[in-house]
């Protein structure tokens, strides 16, 4: 069969009211005028075809969901990776590894193509028990290879030799794992569906894999749609080549309704054998209707590394943040004592994403498939909402979990030169095609993340000699971290024009009264204050006050909120804000009452941890409790804001041991309840790309 003609294809149609938009920006040579006329319908989400609508298709607890590029999607079914074998402690001689394996049958006929390599480099030969060695290999980053090794095989038999080429360190020894994705069905039915009156389908597919395999695959997508009573609807059919480097392929194609009985039928059609990365994107069913009040959108703005206290909007002596302080905090509510659950960005973001402290999340800062916990984004997409993400990936990575849920989750390279420019640009571009959606959209960026590096024209700020004068910004930090705090501050304000420019957006495409904006952080940053810069490492307020600024529908503007509150409270509070279901675990409470006036419960203990052995604190009202294997200290905030008089004594430790030993049996608990069903014995830590590894490295993870 032929692929269709350029009149065949429906691309993605831009809504009336974005074309609008930007035609008239384009008359006028500028940003789009802030008064817009508001957009009056919205494109619903009537239903989304997800693995559990086609009876084919295993249905894992998150996902499934497949990457192609920078961008991951939930889809229909993912191509199954199986073992093949795993090999550890293998010792390099000669540039190379070599390990003798034997194929299964059902891998045994499989291209070169089909095979992934994964491997942990170990700098030691010391030869350690089997068990041990497998624990480090399942528990820890593998890199996946993409090049340099191969499979050498006898023939028709199924022994093979698996040779790995090292260039690196020869005191070494690797830990190797070789698995195979298997071909995907050629084609899948859903279940039976109604169309209630004219509507929309939207489709994507893609081919996933390496583009550098030898035997790239071509396969023909098609998409038809039969309804009771009227004849089968091609939506589709496109051929789509591995090596083309062409990404998702998006159609949206005008359905006639109503119609029941409706079935969607996906196919794919490869070129010399059984298709093995081919990929439907969860298909959706829109309708056009008139939005109602219910019609919230919500935008949550991650800037990574941000101290509450260097907000010029908190009270900080420069202005590094203007757009936030006018268009956040005076339009909207802020809560001023906010505390991360942890110093680190993969751990908090999850606590963020699920209101779970660190303790009770069964895999700290990670989702496997098969965890029983909810996340927000998984949510609110139960509640009609679409849902993207645009991050910087290293720990906010979809291959540690953090995609489930999202309809579209795009991870950009880490680059110290356009970070965060880049994930803002996505996120308007998003807009712009989704102002008559219903959406929730998360951006995440690294840009006031060490190393700071802020754009060109922010590196003058705070450079002159009376930068410092009278102590400076921040009289308690050590001379020798001055200049990194200058550097830290430029990139606050860059990302500050960074939000400035989504609000413009929001305001320009006449949503900005229909969407929630919320900006947080993960955790702080110290600059020597205790001895220690950075974070991950201390307990102290540097690293764990940050801000939380919401701006929407019925928030109070230019409100103050002086309770301590959690970064776990986000995702209960968000989900009540929309009218979603509420999660169903959860140790953060719903801040929304709060925003209608309510009284908070300020006695409520608030629970961190760091990166320290058997490290846990917690915090109740101005009482600040933390205890590690080397000894406990307790502080006074209310009098003691920096925590410079610390309480060793024993009479400190009653109430604080007596917390977290309740907090702790409570974590234990929902580990068990929220972990997967049955451990896999074989379960591995995900592997990571090279490109993900750089990242890690340059933001100081590995």
């Amino acid at each position: 069969m032929e692929p269709l003609t350029a009149e065949d294809r429906p691309a993605h149609r831009p809504r009336a009211a974005t074309l609008l938009v930007l035609a008239a920006a384009a008359v006028v040579g500028c940003t789009p005028s802030p008064n817009a006329e508001p957009v009056r319908s919205i494109d619903r989400v009537a239903r989304r075809l997800e693995a559990s609508a086609f009876p084919q298709a295993p249905t894992p607890r998150h996902g499934p969901v497949a990457q192609i590029g920078d961008e991951a999607r939930t889809v229909v079914l993912a191509p199954q990776e199986v073992l093949v074998a795993e090999s550890f402690g293998v010792v390099p001689k000669g540039g190379r590894a070599e390990v003798e394996i034997e194929l299964d049958e059902h891998v045994a006929d499989l291209p070169d193509g089909a095979f992934v390599l994964s491997a942990q480099e170990l700098p030691f030969t010391q030869v350690l028990d089997e068990d041990v060695m497998a624990r480090v290999a399942r528990e820890n980053f593998s890199l996946r290879r993409d090049r340099g090794w191969r499979l050498r095989r006898d023939g028709a038999g199924r022994k093979a030799t698996l040779e790995v080429d090292h260039e690196g360190a020869q005191e070494v020894q690797l830990n190797l794992r070789l698995t195979a994705l298997l071909p995907v069905p050629e084609s899948l039915e859903s279940e039976a569906f109604e169309i209630s009156g004219d509507s929309h389908v939207v489709l994507g597919f893609g081919l996933t894999g390496s583009r550098e395999v030898r035997d790239a695959q071509s396969v023909a997508f098609e998409a038809t749609l039969s309804c009771a009573g009227r004849p089968a609807q091609r939506l589709v059919r496109r051929r789509v080549s591995l090596g083309d480097d062409v990404g998702w392929q998006d159609v949206d194609v005008p359905v006639e309704g109503p119609a029941s009985d409706c079935r969607l039928l996906l196919s794919n059609e490869a070129e010399g054998g059984r298709p093995r990365g081919a990929v439907w994107a969860a298909p959706q069913i829109l309708a056009s209707e008139p939005r109602t009040a219910d019609d919230t959108n919500l935008v949550l703005i991650s800037l990574d590394t941000l101290r509450a206290d260097h907000l010029s909007g908190f009270g900080y002596a420069r202005e590094t943040s203007p757009v936030i302080d006018h268009e956040l905090i005076d339009r909207g509510t802020t809560f001023t004592d906010v505390s991360s659950t942890f110093p680190q960005t993969d751990i908090s973001h999850l606590s963020m994403f699920t209101g779970l402290y660190p303790s009770a999340q069964p895999k700290r800062g990670r989702v496997s498939p098969h965890d029983r916990l909810e996340l927000l984004a998984e949510l609110l997409q139960r509640a009609g909402l679409e849902t993207a993400a645009f991050t910087e990936d290293a720990l906010v990575s979809g291959a540690f979990g953090f995609w489930f849920g999202f309809d579209q989750f795009t991870e950009r390279s880490f680059a110290h030169a356009d970070r965060g420019r880049r994930t803002f640009e996505d996120g308007i571009r998003y807009l712009e095609g989704h102002a008559d959606r219903r959406f929730f959209l998360f951006l995440h960026t690294y840009k006031t993340h060490d190393p700071y590096v802020p754009g060109p024209e922010y590196e003058a700020l705070w450079s002159d000699e009376g930068a410092w004068r009278d102590g400076g910004p921040a009289p308690w930090v050590p001379g020798k971290h001055r200049e990194i705090l200058d550097r830290y501050d430029r990139t606050i304000r860059e990302a500050d024009a960074l939000v400035g420019g989504l609000l413009d957006t929001l305001s320009a495409l006449g949503i900005a009264d229909r969407t929630f904006v919320v900006l947080t952080s993960d955790h702080g940053e110290a600059f020597g204050e205790h001895g220690i810069a950075g974070h991950g490492f201390t307990p102290h307020q540097e690293a764990l006050d940050v801000p939380l600024i919401l701006r929407g529908p019925g928030v109070p503007e230019s409100r103050r909120i002086d309770s301590p509150v959690s970064v776990a409270d986000v995702t209960p509070t968000l989900l009540e804000l929309l009218g979603a279901p509420a999660v169903g675990r959860s140790q953060g409470i719903s801040l929304a009452p709060a925003l209608g006036g309510a009284t908070l419960d300020e006695t409520r203990p608030l629970f961190f941890s760091w990166l320290r052995p058997e490290a846990a604190g917690v915090r109740r009202q101005d009482t600040k409790y933390y205890r590690t294997t080397h000894g406990h200290e307790q502080f006074d905030l209310a009098s003691d804001p920096h925590e410079w008089k610390p309480d060793r004594t024993d009479a400190a430790r009653t109430e604080g041991d007596r917390l977290l030993a309740e907090h702790e049996a409570e974590a234990a608990r929902l580990r068990q309840e929220l972990g997967p069903d049955d451990e896999d014995p074989t379960h591995h830590a995900p592997a990571i790309d090279q490109r993900l590894e750089k990242s890690l490295e340059a933001l100081g993870y590995l």
